[in-house]
């Protein structure tokens, strides 16, 4: 019973972080747009802000 509980907790961390980690990566451009930023530093914190997305799946399995 606790081992069935344990893998639908698991499945739904990763459907989270997988949900938020894509939603993330897609809309990283529009929320740097949203916040002013424009030319090099928009380019450069779009990189930083998709890393930081991508960071969500680990940090999920973190506080496990």
């Amino acid at each position: 019973m606790l081992k069935k509980y344990a893998n639908q907790i698991i499945m739904v961390s990763l459907l989270f972080a997988g949900s938020f980690t894509l939603l993330g990566i897609v809309l990283s451009p529009y929320l740097i747009k949203a916040m002013g930023a424009t030319g090099e530093l928009a380019r450069l914190g779009n990189i930083y802000l998709r890393i930081t997305f991508f960071r969500y799946d680990f940090f999920y399995f973190y506080f496990f």
